[in-house]
């Protein structure tokens, strides 16, 4: 029988206690140094050393608080800063140009391991193809390592100076030295979007979630880098932060289970792509996820919930991911 709930609390518990709810919009991010390629041809190495902070609270259940790690969520905000770095110092694009940047296209897996390390994190980049996509804009693909998690980010920029493949690298304090004092859109402005959810439905066979979704974002304008110029449009963070609340309440109906007793999900893969840059939010929109496959395995002496759930919509993003989490005994 279908089930429906008027908001992801409702199933979820309060959002001020969830790490998709508040949680991962309360976390520091940011880089403390940086090695940047002159190079943007494919093989250029860039790097960097990140920082997390997590404040207390960050995602609470009844056992107690949660040991914090890096998260998709935070894989993906790191990456998208390098690699944002990496294309607008070595094509010396302006903070317009820099603004019209976009991420496509991401991939993220998990290691075999939390990271639980947060005070220094390898944060690692590689040019690995560069085409035009329009005589006006240029898709840079790189593929990265946050720590244990690694995973492929395209973002499509302006040409800048063109293709470049200077020896040699340049060595920066952070991402201020190289966009200037306005905070890093990817780092700081996408957690000021809200998210919330209305008219959630668990369809007869339990595999499909549909919800209509609004976001409201919140500072608008003061940032740079990628992205910048969109304000007014949903991020791929916000289409993960709600693939993620959706896919908790299908994986918990699937199981019987509720937030309460259950273990912490993980993310064990992810997958989007966006169809542009222009994704309105001034109106609701349908959001659609799919279980696409679901197992239960044994790990350990115990056993766990498998699942590959598709993003079906969400506002212009569609993806996947693989999820799993322990079952109680």
């Amino acid at each position: 029988m279908k089930q429906s709930f008027s908001s992801y609390d409702e199933p979820l518990g309060p959002h001020s206690s969830r790490y998709f709810g508040d949680g991962y919009k309360n976390v520091g991010r940011e880089f403390t140094r940086l090695s940047l390629s002159r190079s943007n041809q494919e093989g250029a190495e860039h790097a960097g050393r990140a920082r997390l902070t997590y404040p207390s609270g960050w995602s609470s259940k009844a056992g107690g608080e949660l040991v914090p790690h890096v998260s998709s969520v935070d894989t993906v905000m790191l990456a998208a800063a390098l690699c944002d770095a990496a294309v607008v110092r070595s094509r010396q694009l302006s903070p317009a140009e820099s603004a019209r940047s976009w991420v496509r296209h991401a991939t993220v897996r998990a290691g075999a391991a939390p990271h639980e390390d947060l005070a220094d994190i390898p944060v690692v980049a590689q040019v690995v193809g560069a085409s035009d996509t329009t005589e006006s804009e240029i898709e840079t693909t790189f593929k990265f390592q946050v720590g244990p998690l690694s995973g492929s980010l395209s973002i499509v920029h302006p040409p800048g100076v063109g293709a470049q493949s200077e020896p040699g690298s340049d060595e920066f304090g952070g991402l201020a030295e190289i966009f200037g004092p306005a905070p890093h859109y990817y780092l700081n402005g996408l957690v000021n979007h809200t998210l919330t959810a209305s008219e959630l439905t668990i369809d007869e066979t339990g595999t499909r979630i549909t919800g209509q979704h609004r976001i409201t974002p919140g500072q608008v304008g003061g940032y740079s880098g990628a992205e910048s110029a969109y304000s007014y449009s949903s991020s791929p963070i916000d289409s993960v932060v709600g693939a993620a609340q959706s896919s908790q309440i299908l994986l918990y109906h699937l199981d019987s289970l509720t937030r309460a007793n259950s273990n912490t999900l993980w993310m064990r893969k992810l997958e989007f792509i966006t169809a542009g840059p222009h994704r309105p939010i001034e109106d609701t929109f349908e959001g659609i996820l799919e279980i696409r496959r679901a197992s239960i395995i044994d790990r350990g002496g115990s056993r766990w919930r498998s699942a590959d759930i598709q993003i079906k919509a969400f506002n212009g993003v569609t993806g996947s991911c693989l999820l799993a989490h322990q079952l109680p005994e």
